[in-house]
């Protein structure tokens, strides 16, 4: 208790901080915890729906994936990406 004393008062005006890590870094983490959350609960639904299907799967068997409009959602995707990029650059 003494030994505390002494150190406290040969430094007057400082105290000891522990090192912390960088806040961007823990926010990544918690970004990524929660996304990967997500994920996994969209594909426990996903394994889970098509588990008990009583029919077969896909649920629709008539349906057919519309390539023209995927396609043009994919590259409205891709091209917003750089776009969104060029914006924090210029800014």
């Amino acid at each position: 208790m003494t030994q505390a004393i002494s150190v406290e008062a040969s430094t007057p005006g400082r105290r000891r901080v522990p090192e912390r890590p960088p806040l961007l870094a823990v926010g990544v983490m918690i970004w990524l915890a929660s996304e990967l959350m997500f994920f996994s609960g969209l594909f426990a639904v996903y394994f889970t729906i098509r588990a008990h299907a009583t029919s077969a799967w896909p649920l629709l068997a008539g349906e057919h994936l519309d390539y023209v409009q995927a396609g043009i959602f994919s590259v409205v995707l891709l091209v917003s990406s750089p776009t969104l990029q060029l914006g924090v650059w210029v800014t």
